[in-house]
């Protein structure tokens, strides 16, 4: 009983607060924090309460035994009954306790980073909302209620990223995310329908009902969405330009909750999604071209949150591309944990320093380390994380799935074997990328000399901001550098601990140790690099007497490949061109057409047989008027004639 109270009270108790948060009015700042804070870190408690029970600390729940179902039918429509599982297992608890914690740390220091916004007390609640959101797709247990969960997050974060009404470009980005992720959820809604009608059920136990031609065009219309919500190439062009909304936000959408639902439904659907080699194929293809683009992208971004965002696209592709070429779920789910907590510390790092700054330009920032000492700290935890050096959470999660990928192309075949050298050779192909996007970032932004905005609200050197900012970040750096330990005493550990108890009692290179070594070794070189180039463009500025920017950091390149592919990863490899010249135009052109049609052909031919009408009305307007002088005229040449008869009968008599 008291499982199934939990599994109702760790959605809905998000979802009511956030609904009473937007009924308050807008001068009720503190009602509206008290009321965000309280209800997310009671709901972070209860979530963690069920985690430790899921791991098997103590069994008083019964969560780690058995999932608990909480359902209920709203409705049947002849031999299909419309079902709403609410359900508390093991992954439920661990990504409610993920999604609560993190959303915690995201209200904390909102309060402190939108002191002075003056629709802080909406902003409060639809990040609650979305909280909610995101718990309701994690608690799912049919296709009623994820679909909820997952419709309710798009219009979260439609209105999160427009937050901003002063930012012309925040209605916009929220605007195409909202289009582009509905583009994929066409998609999404069609593989549920089809998929229930098939199964003749919605809850997740009993779709396995479902043909296997069913299942496998089921997979693939609910993976456009998958693509959309996570973004995903070639649906992933609106998270680059989401970052106009509060780094808050940011921080949330690309750690806990929207990125990541699509991630965590696969891996509940993975029957669904992985029952045939067409659909694994092709998850696998999406998921290495992401990886490839994302890296590639984030190195010659030069605003600072756009490199985080294009860092988050290749990530989840990793994940992605993982859960094809893994026999199991447990590797990519790990790298998602592991993921929400890094990228939510580097963004909310990105925020600091982009209000100290007065931009996010990186070639306007630099030295920033001597007075921000603590922000630089947690920001070189996060980005060594993300680059996967050891022992930071990155590395062991990321190292898992390349150890499985090797694994896979090896010793698999098929589908498996495919999808694992896709994801290795990406990965790998992707590894120097990231430490040296990463490596670029760090320096840029705080070390050499200080290269500040000439914003006028920046009045002073930058300094570390007060501990309602520097709390959460500080305690997403504890598990960003412990996260990762845990998986030695798990199975996800077992591929390095194995590789160096075999390093240790042998002369040679072990088989297994091959994949994690080479990682190492790939980021030393990419990391290296970057280090080498920006001592150079260094130089550079200090022999022509100009501050390092972005353009001598490129132009410090000897081979000047970077400086030839600059504009196409600055551009995003021109995706979004094409989508604006394949899709958008043809699109708009298409709707200006039938405008014009409709404008000048249905409306005009209205028009006209009204003008027509009105015409005709007025010639026999006015041949009536003609017509009764006539028949006036004759009626009195007819009295008069009747009189003249009258007379002359008259005088005859």
């Amino acid at each position: 009983m008291i499982g199934q109270i939990i599994a109702a009270v760790l959605p809905g108790a998000a979802l009511l607060a956030g609904l009473v948060g937007l009924l308050l009015p807008r001068d009720a700042r503190r009602a509206a924090t008290w009321l965000a804070l309280s209800v997310t870190g009671l709901l972070a408690l209860l979530a963690l309460w069920c985690a430790i029970d899921a791991l098997g600390s103590f069994d008083v729940i019964g969560v780690g035994q058995a999932p608990i179902d909480l359902e209920f039918s709203p409705a049947t429509f002849g031999d299909l009954t419309v079902t709403a599982v609410l359900r508390l297992d093991g992954l439920c608890a661990l990504v409610s306790c993920l999604v609560t914690l993190i959303a915690l740390a995201v209200q904390v220091y909102s309060t402190a980073h939108l002191a002075n916004d003056q629709r802080y007390v909406p902003y409060a609640a639809q990040v609650t909302l979305f909280t909610g959101a995101m718990l309701l797709v994690v608690s799912a247990g049919d296709l009623v209620t994820l679909l909820v969960g997952w419709e309710l997050m798009g219009l979260c974060s439609y209105l999160l990223i427009g937050h901003d009404r002063g930012n012309p470009a925040a209605p916009v980005a929220a605007r195409k995310a909202f289009i582009v992720t509905r583009v994929g959820d066409i998609g999404f809604l069609l593989g549920v329908v089809l998929l229930a009608a098939d199964a003749g059920s919605f809850r997740f136990d009993e779709l396995g009902a479902a043909s296997g031609v069913t299942q496998t065009a089921a997979g693939l219309l609910m993976f456009a969405g998958i693509a959309g919500k996570s973004a995903q190439f070639p649906l992933h062009t609106w998270l680059p330009d989401a970052m106009v909304g509060p780094t808050p936000v940011s921080a949330l959408i690309h750690s806990a909750t929207m990125v990541a639902a699509g991630v965590l439904v696969m891996a509940r659907l993975d029957t669904v999604f992985f029952s045939a080699d067409v659909v694994r194929v092709v998850i696998a293809c999406v998921g290495a071209a992401s990886i490839v683009l994302g890296a590639g992208a984030a190195l010659a971004a030069d605003d600072l949150k756009r490199v985080l965002a294009w860092s988050t696209i290749s990530q989840l592709g990793y994940m992605v591309a993982g859960l094809a070429a893994s026999p199991g779920i447990g590797p990519p789910l790990f790298h998602m944990f592991s993921h929400a907590v890094f990228k939510a510390l580097l963004f909310l790092c990105a925020g600091v320093v982009i209000v100290a700054v007065g931009s996010s330009a990186m070639s306007r920032m630099g030295g920033l380390r001597r007075g921000m000492p603590i922000t630089a700290a947690c920001t070189a935890v996060g980005l060594g994380a993300l680059a996967g050096l050891p022992p930071l959470a990155g590395f062991w999660s990321k190292g898992s799935l390349l150890s499985i990928a090797g694994e896979g192309a090896v010793h698999g075949g098929g589908a498996i074997g495919f999808s694992s050298w896709l994801l290795l050779g990406a990965g790998m192909a992707a590894v120097p990328l990231t430490a040296a996007y990463c490596v670029r970032v760090w320096l840029m932004v705080f070390a050499g000399t200080p290269r500040l905005s000439t914003n006028s609200t920046v009045r002073s050197a930058p300094q570390d901001p007060g501990w309602r900012i520097l709390g959460p970040l500080v305690a997403l750096t504890i598990p960003a550098v412990l996260l990762g330990r845990a998986a030695i005493y798990g199975q996800l550990g077992g591929w390095w601990s194995a590789a160096e108890q075999a390093y240790a009692t042998d002369l040679f290179v072990p088989r297994e140790a091959v994949t994690p070594v080479l990682d190492i070794v790939l980021t030393l070189l990419g990391g290296l690099g970057a280090w080498w180039l920006w001592r150079r463009a260094q130089s550079l500025a200090g022999a022509t007497g100009a501050p390092p920017s972005l353009d001598v950091y490129v132009a410090s390149d000897p081979a000047r490949i970077l400086g030839r592919l600059r504009p196409a990863l600055t551009a995003g490899w021109y995706i979004d061109a094409a989508q604006r010249a394949l899709v958008v135009r043809p699109l708009e052109a298409l709707a200006r057409a039938a405008r014009t049609v409709d404008e000048r052909g249905i409306d005009g031919m209205v028009r006209g047989i009204g003008r027509l009408v009105n015409r005709a009305g007025g010639v026999i307007a006015r041949w009536h008027s003609t017509l009764g002088r006539y028949v006036t005229l004759a009626a009195a040449g007819a009295v008069v004639l009747v009189l003249l008869t009258l007379v002359v009968v008259g005088a005859q008599s």
